[in-house]
């Protein structure tokens, strides 16, 4: 093979290879452009008054990574309000249950499947004996 057509074979296989690495960095940057994260807001069943203190756990019920129930917990404020965030590990079309405890009420489980477009209204009904 002459110089020349070695040197236009390389060039080739350089091209093929820049336009691989690029169809790959698409796929990648398409996939990580929306990741599941939540706005929510908490309150009495019945009423407007929010539930503070409240704990949030996640279950990604199906996502990425398969399913799995997130290590970290979150907490809504004294508004009622909380952020849910998986810190990059789930696509934004995920389905994930949250399970919202508090002392003195049921405990709720709610499904979401996708980021929910709005603040994610949620409300917890007070366990018999809390509500005497």
């Amino acid at each position: 093979m002459t110089a020349h057509l070695q040197s236009r074979a390389m060039h080739a296989r350089w091209a093929a290879l820049g336009a691989a690495l690029g169809c790959v960095c698409a796929l990648l940057a398409s996939c990580a452009d929306c990741f599941f994260t939540m706005k929510g807001h908490v309150v009495e069943c019945g009423t407007t008054t929010p539930v503070s203190g409240a704990s949030i756990s996640v279950h990604i019920d199906a996502g990425l990574h398969g399913a799995r129930t997130l290590a970290m917990t979150f907490t809504s404020d004294a508004a009622g309000m909380f952020n849910v965030n998986t810190n990059g590990t789930e696509l934004c079309d995920s389905t994930a249950t949250l399970t919202v405890t508090k002392d003195g009420f049921m405990q709720l489980q709610q499904q979401f499947k996708g980021v929910p477009k709005t603040t994610a209204e949620l409300c917890m009904t007070r366990t018999p004996a809390a509500s005497r």
